[in-house]
């Protein structure tokens, strides 16, 4: 998961069980060439997967898990 550059901002709340994952780890601009958006917004099935297989890989394996770092 992606970390804080610096501190968190002051409002915000300690709260232990929230995490932070920056949705460009998961589809970012290199994906785009490879797996464009079909109407520029929406992904499309195999988009889908590649998000979800990404996502899976950090944090349903707790790869990158906040609480190690």
């Amino acid at each position: 998961m992606t970390s804080w550059h610096g501190s968190p901002p002051s409002a915000l709340p300690a709260t232990p069980n929230l995490y932070h994952l920056d949705g460009l780890d998961l589809y970012g601009e290199a994906d785009l060439a490879e797996l464009p958006l079909p109407d520029q917004l929406h992904p499309d099935t195999a988009t889908h997967r590649r998000i979800a297989e990404r996502f899976a890989k950090r944090v349903l394996s707790g790869v990158g898990d906040a609480r190690s770092a």
